[in-house]
């Protein structure tokens, strides 16, 4: 699927600027219909906790795309991690959980 991603995006012919911007869109709406990214989940809900931990799995899949070089270059225009409200310690952490399960 990454690949395709990738094939897609160079066949749209998108500057690196207009991919960032597209990537900082896919986040804006993820945050406003599903709410930021929390790292400590204790206290919620069952439904409240699976939501929480679907936004991570989103916020991985997008963080991935965003850090791809074939994918988007390092545009300053870039703000997955702001968006969603990730810190850089925060961002590792979910990354190595992602890369884990990738693994598996």
């Amino acid at each position: 699927m990454v690949a395709d991603l990738i094939q897609l995006r160079k066949a749209s012919m998108l500057n690196d600027s207009q991919v960032a911007e597209i990537l900082n869109e896919i986040s804006r709406r993820i945050v406003r219909d599903k709410g930021p990214i929390v790292m400590d989940k204790s206290g919620y809900t069952e439904k409240g906790f699976k939501r929480k931990i679907a936004v991570q799995a989103l916020f991985g899949k997008v963080f991935y795309l965003s850090e791809l070089p074939e994918f988007c270059s390092r545009d300053s225009s870039l703000v997955v991690k702001e968006i969603f409200g990730v810190t850089d310690e925060d961002a590792d952490k979910l990354k190595s959980t992602q890369s884990l399960k990738l693994a598996a």
